[in-house]
């Protein structure tokens, strides 16, 4: 079950748009809300059952920071309905890499990530991916160019995006694979 605790009808209906190509997710709690985030604009986790519950009975959640950092003058829920169903794609993305763990293994991924710039890319590319074999593709690819394209948007997080993400054209490579061809409009 998909719990929205943002109040905005605009990230309800980005979250549950991207939620429907998820089955695997549905029987699971996922609670989605504001909350700073640092640097990063969503953030998907367990929850801190994962310590004492089994894997089929976990709990998720994906945390908002209301005001992304490129563009603090804007609200997240005012940015295109496109862009914000490829940014909740890619969070349920990271949900399905962590169904199969166990709580060792969940605990091996947050310490790996948090101090590997190479286990943080695998991270990242690995939600991507699941979000295109999931039909989402073309989503990611939009919130990609969205970001790499935004005005207001620093060096430094452009960096940080082209080496951790994958950029649009291996996107669009991973898409064409996974989709076929995609059409010009």
């Amino acid at each position: 079950m998909l719990i929205d605790r943002t109040g905005h009808e605009t990230m309800i209906k980005a979250a549950e748009t991207a939620y429907a190509a998820y089955p695997e997710l549905q029987s699971f709690d996922i609670h989605i809300f504001y909350s700073h985030t640092g640097t990063a604009t969503m953030q998907a986790r367990p929850r801190w059952d994962l310590l004492w519950r089994k894997r089929k009975r976990r709990s998720y959640q994906v945390r908002i920071n209301p005001s992304p950092r490129y563009e603090p003058e804007r609200e997240i829920h005012e940015l295109p309905a496109n862009i914000l169903i490829g940014w909740f794609a890619h969070e349920f993305g990271h949900l399905m890499d962590y169904l199969p763990r166990k709580r060792r293994s969940m605990l091996g991924f947050l310490f790996q990530y948090l101090w590997s710039p190479g286990y943080r890319r695998v991270a990242e590319r690995t939600a991507d991916t699941f979000a295109i074999q999931h039909g989402l593709g073309s989503y990611i690819l939009q919130t990609k160019e969205f970001l790499l394209a935004h005005r207001n948007i620093s060096a430094k997080y452009r960096a940080r995006l082209l080496k951790h993400y994958l950029t649009p054209q291996q996107t669009m490579e991973l898409i064409e694979e996974h989709e076929g061809p995609l059409m010009e409009e």
